[in-house]
């Protein structure tokens, strides 16, 4: 994931690698493979500085060298490399430059377009700075971007500059005085969209010092705000609108909190150069989802003044902080890069170069200047720039240096893995393939697998594994051999694993005593004692008045004392059970009693009593119950919704033939899917006939709360949101809702531009506010190699508003076209906040530290989450909770199979 404005190398020279490595190591480090790039040039130079600031993707590596003195005394000059061959593509100076104009002080990739600051460029007024951009494909100059009211003299635009599919983004940290402020510009066009300043701003806090861009957030720093205490400001890109400030969390005078700013998914990262506790510096991240500041990072070395956090990259789970002022290989502070598992905040390994000069600045900004940055990461690939090392006889000519193939270990862990043993069975069994997994909001995970190996009658048995009460994983039951009652379970069906102390999966069973009659139970464990049956076919249940013939759907609350509730089929021709009274929902406690049930023929409480029809599906998430019933009636109102409280009562909802709100003479024809939150909400998918409904508009998503109209969110037709042209909704794939009413659903949409490509998203419906896209097919991914979202694979949800999507890419590489993206809808105001960020990435090199280096190969989560109507959150076990944690698989190119948790 691309940080902000960047710097990088030059001119290949491949040297012997001889890293020196200080604190622990992760696999391969010791030799990551690492070239030189130096500039040439046709004029001499004095202290050019290139590599002063680097950019780089998957095609192009960009240097600054802002003391470049071709076209005049410091007027600049910027370096392009093929990223594949190290050819120098592009050398650009400043159109029209003259002396210490610092063209090319910072820079920025975004595909073929380059983005390059001037920021002392005297355009009309001294040092009011300008910003270029640039087509590497052509190599023509394509804008120049200056503020549309004028540019003021010391503005200095330029300062920084972020790029990426939607923006320019340029930091002017002299302007009004050293305010400061960011240009927002179009990148496509050119035009300024906003000018940002701080709503605290004021004279010398210097906004735009650094910057950065992800999608349509926009983070800036303003290291002399509160008197060089430091601040840093997040906006929104596409509203021109403020939306938080971060504070320094030390706030230590001249720490120069906002030195440099970052994006690496869901984190901001901000550095404060003179920070920590001995003004060597300190890294700080936030999690954007939570807001919570989470990790403080402090250079590993102590000792000087070493600039650590003026510039950093991040990648993955792999963060790099450049320290121009920290000791290298012969003791002098010829500069270093450290490098941190970001997801944990541990330091993992030292990087300088083996030929450093003294005062080289490796991983920092030529000394005494502001010009940007000098560390960038694209995949596995990290370019450092060294502005100040010495090249032949040109003190201070500057060089660049590219480590390949670093690896960080992956931000999970590891459950099980195939070929493991499985805890609990014969000593000659091992996971052989996994199934379904579902995490709880303790981070109890409860999966299947298929076992091989002697000791699991050569693959032909199945287990269910858990770690609930976090005592280890063990074996719950495992096929063929676990005894319930007088059989042993032949096969495994739907798990639940919602509590924190019951797990339930659904069996069938085979051995003495077990008949088609009573082969299928419902079992439960609580972490201290076996499996035992909650419900069981052939078992007479008083409280539904029936022998039970079939478990159909089971659907489980969040709390223990919510309890469960089963779809349950009874055997006609007992107690007076017939085809017209057969089915119910069972309401069953912790201890497996059953407590109440709804039963088919028993009276509705609509106002005619008309009594139940079929019921085989149900949502329960909670306290409350959301359920579809047939209607003993006329054929045109034989259906309804309803909803039942535990110990209360049942309500009903929506009604067939009951006037469909929302669409103008329509009445409501069938009921596709239901579900509910906790507490007040259901959430319904339905047809209508008449009024204006065709039979591409007879569709739509309704909510409803407690003793209320229900309310349409979304019809079949209606004009897609924030999309130009005739974009509307064509078919509703998934949906549920939470305590608040929001809805979130995946749709497929049709129109004019619309194929394939982009045809699906994922949509927030949230009351009082117009409906957002959260993701869709067809958008940029981040990173450096410009990959586009291919398909929406998958989609899992947690409580309280997060949610997982796993997509294709394309646009990518084979070996890294699959990316999983994490989010939350209910915990922020601020809609670019509910977008999902971009967690982990297929064919990133990971280690474990130990064993091996290895890339994922694929990102697998279980597809237990919604029903077959596409309802979801409605009791139903899940990959994913209410944390954001997930349990999910993931396979790597050396054939192993991993199943995992946690955060990525």
């Amino acid at each position: 994931m691309k940080i902000p404005a960047s710097h990088l190398p030059f001119a290949f020279t491949l040297l012997a690698v001889l890293t020196l490595v200080t604190g622990d190591l992760f696999a391969q480090s010791y030799h990551p493979r690492l070239t030189k790039i130096t500039a040439r040039h046709d004029v001499a130079q004095v202290l050019p500085n290139f590599g002063n600031a680097v950019a780089a993707n998957h095609r192009w590596i960009a240097v600054g060298e802002p003391r470049n003195d071709e076209v005049a005394e410091d007027a600049g000059a910027v370096h392009v490399y093929d990223a594949r061959t190290g050819r120098l593509r592009h050398r650009f100076t400043i159109p029209g430059g003259g002396v210490r104009d610092y063209f090319g002080g910072s820079v920025a990739l975004y595909d073929s377009w380059l983005a390059v600051g001037a920021e002392d460029f005297d355009e009309g007024n001294v040092d009011s700075g300008a910003v270029y951009v640039y087509d590497l494909t052509t190599g023509t100059l394509v804008h120049t971007l200056r503020p549309s009211g004028g540019n003021l003299a010391f503005s200095s635009l330029g300062t920084s500059v972020a790029i990426n599919e939607h923006y320019v983004a340029a930091g002017a940290a002299g302007r009004n005085t050293g305010r400061g402020s960011v240009f927002v510009f179009d990148r496509v066009s050119g035009a300024q969209l906003f000018e940002l300043e701080a709503v605290d701003g004021s004279a010398g806090d210097v906004l735009g010092d650094s910057v950065a861009l992800s999608d349509h957030l926009l983070l800036a720093g303003a290291p002399g705000d509160d008197a060089t205490v430091g601040g840093a400001y997040l906006f929104d890109a596409m509203r021109g609108t403020e939306i938080r400030k971060f504070a320094n969390p030390d706030g230590g005078v001249n720490d120069l909190f906002g030195t440099m700013v970052g994006f690496d998914g869901r984190r901001a990262i901000i550095g404060a150069e003179k920070g920590g506790d001995t003004d060597s510096g300190r890294v700080f991240t936030w999690d954007l989802v939570t807001m919570t500041q989470d990790l403080v990072i402090d250079c590993p070395e102590s000792g000087g003044i070493s600039f650590f956090g003026k510039c950093f990259a991040a990648e993955g789970s792999l963060l790099a902080v450049g320290a121009e002022g920290a000791l290298g290989a012969r003791g002098s502070s010829q500069g270093a890069v450290y490098l941190f598992d970001l997801a944990r905040g541990t330091f993992l390994q030292k990087l300088f170069p083996p030929d450093g000069s003294n005062s080289a600045s490796f991983g920092g900004t030529a000394s005494n200047s502001d010009f940007g940055n000098s560390v960038a990461f694209c995949g596995n690939e990290l370019v450092v720039g060294a502005p100040q090392q010495d090249v032949g006889d040109v003190d201070s000519a500057g060089a660049v240096y590219r480590f390949e193939n670093l690896a960080g270990p992956l931000a999970l862990d590891p459950i099980a893995g195939t070929r493991d043993f499985v805890p609990g069975v014969s000593d000659d069994a091992f996971y052989a393939r996994f199934g379904d997994a579902a995490i709880n909001s303790n981070g109890e995970v409860v999966f299947s697998s298929a076992l091989g190996g002697a000791g699991a009658s050569r693959g032909r048995r199945f287990a269910m594994v858990s770690d609930q009460f976090s005592r280890g994983y063990d074996t719950v039951a495992q096929s063929g051999v676990t005894p319930i009652g007088s059989g042993v379970p032949a096969l495994f069906g739907q798990i639940l694993n919602n509590q924190q102390d019951l797990s339930l999966f659904t069996a069938f069973l085979r051995g003495p005593g077990v008949t088609p009659a009573n082969r299928q139970v419902l079992l439960g464990y609580n972490g201290n004692t076996a499996a035992v049956p909650m419900l069981r076919t052939g078992d007479l249940e008083p409280v539904i008045g029936g022998v039970v013939r079939r478990i159909g759907e089971v659907a489980q609350g969040r709390m223990e004392f919510q309890g469960q509730v089963a779809c349950v089929d009874l055997v006609q021709g007992f107690n007076g059970v017939t085809a017209s009274n057969d089915s119910g929902l069972l309401f069953i406690n912790e201890g497996g009693a059953a407590t109440e049930a709804i039963r088919e023929g028993d009276a509705s409480p609509l106002p005619g009593a008309e009594a139940y029809g079929f019921l085989n599906r149900v949502a329960f998430p909670g306290d409350y119950a959301s359920f579809r019933a047939g209607l003993q009636s006329d054929p045109t109102t034989n259906q309804a919704i309803f909803r039942h409280q535990r110990g209360i009562g049942t309500t009903a909802i929506a009604r067939k033939g009951d006037a469909a709100p929302g669409i103008d003479g329509a009445v409501f024809s069938t009921f596709l899917g239901e579900t509910g939150s906790e507490i007040f909400w259901t959430a319904f998918r339905a047809t209508v006939r008449g009024g204006d409904a065709t039979a591409v508009s007879n569709e739509g998503l309704w909510r409803q709360r407690t003793s209320q109209v229900p309310e349409l969110a979304v019809r079949e037709g209606d004009p897609v949101p924030d999309l130009d042209g005739n974009a509307v909704f064509a078919r509703f794939v998934q949906f549920s809702i939470n305590p608040n009413g929001d809805i979130l659903f995946l749709a497929k949409i049709r129109g004019t531009g619309i194929s394939a490509a982009n045809d699906c998203a994922v949509f927030l419906s949230k009351r009082g506010e117009s409906l957002r896209i959260l993701l869709r097919e067809g958008e940029v991914a981040p990173g450096c190699d410009n990959a586009r979202i291919g398909v929406i694979q998958r989609m899992a949800l947690g409580h309280f508003g997060s949610y997982a999507v796993v997509t294709s890419l394309t646009r990518a590489p084979r070996g890294r076209n699959q990316a999983l993206w994490m989010g939350n809808y209910q915990n922020s105001s601020e809609p670019e906040l509910r977008r999902p960020f971009l967690q982990l990435r297929k064919g990133v090199l990971h280690s474990n530290l130990v064993s091996s280096i290895t890339r994922t190969r694929s990102i697998q989560l279980s597809a237990i989450g919604f029903d077959r109507t596409g309802a979801g959150l409605k009791g139903l076990g899940s990959p994913l909770n209410s944390h954001g944690e997930l349990a999910l698989c993931l396979q790597f190119d050396n054939r192993a199979k991993e199943l995992m948790r946690g955060q990525p």
